[in-house]
């Protein structure tokens, strides 16, 4: 058997994904975060609890999540036999398009193969988005900053840009939830040529624009005719949210992830945060859905791990 890895914690951050047109190609991580502390044992524990603020993962579909990640973790790292007790807090909202299963699974991941040396960050990349089924809210919340990924079946390549200090994501979080299989059902299997290039050209605009801190192309950017249509009229008040959000002085706004919480971009220095958040809730409780909120800086640093 081999030496028990140490107990650790490891804090990952939430993640807003496609930021329009990147469909599972974009995404950027935020300051909101889950946490996992781990204690390693020689028998056969597999210990899974959920405490804290948000306990909707604390379901079956939770704890398998979560034994899989670590088992797969364990697998990469060549210690198989070994036992857990996991502790989960996690501040980031459930099945709302924050990336909180992305969160859970890096964090098994991580705690699993914190001080091996036999795995690469790629190898780690890999298996987190395998597990989770979309790369970019997994690397996202690996690496930090705005990520932008392409995945085959064979290969994971992806790039990590620091996301500007003055750029602010104020997220509106209705009181409903939508489960991403759910989401996805609703995309039809093809979409129409000039609908692609539209997208190809934002999503293009949208990774420059974040690059060199030209926050006056993103209302254009974060345009997206690829899913968000589809997707949009199954969230009551989502639409006219996005709507608000760049009329009260967003850069841009688009579905966080698959939704149902809307992204809205604002440049810090102008101070129109609050009136943005103000104006998302609106939309969305005129269509009886009842909605909070969240302004939320950039995580530029990603997951970390440190000794229990």
């Amino acid at each position: 058997m081999r030496a028990r890895p140490r107990n650790c914690r490891v804090v990952v951050p939430a993640t807003g994904a496609n930021l329009g047109p990147g469909f599972d190609a974009v995404a950027m991580a935020l300051q909101l975060y889950l946490s996992l502390d781990v204690q390693w044992t020689d028998g056969p524990c597999q210990e899974v609890q959920f405490v804290g603020s948000d306990e909707a993962e604390a379901t079956d579909e939770g704890v398998a999540m979560a034994r899989a990640a670590a088992a797969a973790g364990l697998r990469l790292a060549g210690r198989e036999d070994i036992g857990y007790r996991l502790t989960v807090r996690s501040d980031i909202p459930t099945a709302r398009g924050l990336g909180s299963s992305a969160a859970l699974r890096v964090a098994c991941l991580l705690a699993a193969t914190a001080d091996s040396e036999e795995v690469p960050r790629s190898v780690l990349a890999a298996e987190a988005a395998r597990l989770e089924g979309h790369p970019d809210n997994s690397t996202a919340a690996l690496e930090g900053g705005t990520v932008v990924v392409a995945s085959s079946a064979e290969e994971l390549s992806w790039v990590k840009l620091r996301t500007p200090e003055h750029l602010v994501a104020v997220v509106a979080v209705p009181g409903v939830t939508v489960a991403t299989d759910q989401s996805r059902a609703a995309l039809p299997e093809a979409v129409p040529f000039e609908d692609a290039v539209f997208d190809v050209a934002r999503a293009a605009l949208l990774v420059a624009g974040l690059a060199r801190g030209r926050f006056d192309v993103l209302a254009e950017a974060m345009d997206d005719r690829i899913h968000q249509p589809y997707r949009l009229d199954s969230i009551p008040g989502a639409r006219e949210a996005i709507r608000r959000a760049r009329e009260s002085g967003a850069k841009g706004a688009a579905l966080s992830g698959s939704g149902p919480a809307v992204l809205a971009l604002c440049d810090r220095r102008e101070r129109k945060m609050e009136a943005v958040a103000r104006a998302m809730e609106a939309a969305f409780e005129e269509a009886g859905v009842p909605a909070g909120r969240l302004v939320l800086s950039p995580d530029n640093d990603g997951a970390r791990v440190t000794p229990a």
